[in-house]
């Protein structure tokens, strides 16, 4: 399998969720690679959402690692057009919560997530990404990249 950083022909483990909701059913894949790159796609996608379509195998989230940790960037699709979407990389966390019925830190919270907040504050980092959002959570939760991938890649197109 391809990972998320364009690395081909690695042994992935992959666990499948099959999520549904009304009209619009898709299989939500938690991957993890042999090389330490993991990443949530969702394909076999059927909505009446054009833009949602378009997410079939095109869009993924990366969590990288931090210490004894895992995070991932908060971006947010955004749909565009007709049928296409705009990914979202820096917007505040009251923007990015607006999809959640409740706010994001008690969403995150609720899922064991261990700091919400700025790359800077949360992982150190230093370069141009440093003001984007981000959540971090221990290596062995999957539930927060999960929810992470829903309410910033699948909600807001649906």
């Amino acid at each position: 399998m391809e990972t998320a950083k364009r690395v081909k022909d690695v042994d992935t483990r992959v666990l499948v969720f099959e999520v549904s909701r009304e009209d619009t059913r898709f299989d939500l894949l938690y991957c993890q690679a042999v090389n330490k790159d993991y990443w949530i796609s969702i394909e076999n996608v059927e909505s009446p959402s054009k833009h949602l379509q378009r997410l079939d195998r095109r869009v993924r989230m990366s969590i990288d690692f931090y210490k004894n940790n895992a995070y991932c960037r908060l971006w947010q699709e955004l749909k565009s057009g007709d049928n296409w979407s705009k990914r979202k990389k820096v917007l505040s966390l009251a923007d990015y919560g607006k999809f959640s019925r409740q706010p994001l830190d008690i969403t995150m919270k609720k899922f064991n997530a261990i700091a919400l907040g700025k790359l800077e504050n949360i992982v150190n980092e230093k370069n141009r990404t440093r003001n984007e959002n981000a959540v971090l959570f221990a290596q062995d939760n999957i539930k927060v990249p999960i929810v992470t991938y829903l309410l910033g890649r699948v909600f807001p197109l649906l």
